[in-house]
């Protein structure tokens, strides 16, 4: 790799520098990367291209769909050459604070089919260090519903969970991820965002400081209900709730380790989830009939699950987790 970059001219050999700030394997819309040098490098959205398509030449990086992917190695390597990775969060970020209608916006004020940065908004601003811009946007209603709405509301948890770590003690950051714990399956499956926003609404009628139900009124409906005193809140056990299934839940199991959830039900499903972002990671078949119950073996590398029916469709199955 060495080689293959002391043969760039310098322009190209900067701009390929710069690639150091998008995650590894993540495909990264060449948009993006067209948005990022446009800003720092004055490239044409032509340049862009041939640059990419002569760094993929050279194996620095891959080309899949019209998007880049960096394997470990060639992100490793760009680590490496990067002169300050705080630096180049900040440069692309301001690439896309060009896009708001004043330096003074919300980030939710995004163009919505930018289709990257919103995805990975979080990440780069806590990149940059900017943890204030990281709180404020994580306890941005606004940006909480077009996140659950574009990428499901596990996304906008996980958004929530990255800044909880670097401000454990900000009472806003508490509040908005019980929130989302708690009612975050109600964010889910919406047709249209101002449904969405809508739900959101009636889940804060009673608000923390540093939370602005304001920043949900573009997303709104031009009617919307509003509970005039408030909807029945959850027991303070509740901690999530997990949909999936069409039919009643029989039995479920945690694995060994606690990080997932193993789920029998009359559908004739058993599924399996991953407990702390709350989304289904497996649906085991093999049942035509009810599920009643489930069991993880000591190692957690084996579930077994016992279903009904007539026969021969009853009986005990054997399961990779």
């Amino acid at each position: 790799m060495r080689v293959a970059v002391a043969t760039l001219p310098s322009r190209l050999a900067g701009a390929h520098e710069q690639l150091a700030v998008f995650p590894e394997d993540a495909r990264v819309p060449v948009a993006a990367v067209t948005r990022l040098w446009a800003h720092t490098q004055d490239a044409s959205t032509e340049q862009v291209h041939e640059w990419v398509r002569q760094l993929a030449a050279r194996e620095l990086l891959t080309v899949e769909d019209n998007r880049i992917v960096l394997h470990d190695l060639q992100r490793d390597f760009l680590l490496l050459r990067a002169r300050s990775l705080r630096l180049l969060h900040h440069e692309l970020l301001e690439a896309y604070r060009t896009l708001l209608p004043s330096s003074h916006s919300p980030w939710h004020r995004l163009p919505q089919d930018e289709p990257y940065i919103l995805g990975h908004l979080i990440r780069h601003l806590i990149g940059a260090g900017d943890a204030r811009a990281a709180t404020t946007t994580a306890t941005d209603l606004g940006y909480l519903a077009i996140r659950a709405f574009r990428d499901g509301p596990h996304a906008a948890e996980r958004d929530v969970r990255s800044v909880a770590a670097i401000a454990p003690q900000d009472d806003a950051i508490g509040w908005v991820l019980e929130l989302l714990t708690r009612w975050g399956h109600l964010l889910a499956g919406h047709d249209r965002l101002e449904e969405l926003a809508a739900t959101l609404l009636t889940r804060v009628t009673t608000p923390p400081p540093g939370i602005d139900t304001d920043m949900l009124s573009a997303l709104l409906p031009v009617r919307v209900l509003i509970p005039r005193w408030g909807l029945p809140t959850a027991h303070p056990a509740l901690r999530r709730v997990l949909e999936g299934h069409n039919d009643s839940v029989n039995g479920v199991a945690f694995s060994p380790d606690g990080a997932s959830l193993a789920s029998a039900s009359d559908d004739g499903s058993v599924r399996l989830w991953d407990v702390a972002n709350a989304t289904q990671t497996t649906q085991l078949q093999g049942h035509h009939n009810w599920v009643n119950a489930v069991a993880f073996s000591p190692d957690g590398a084996t579930l077994a699950s016992a279903g009904g029916g007539p026969p021969p469709i009853r009986g005990v199955r054997l399961m990779l987790s």
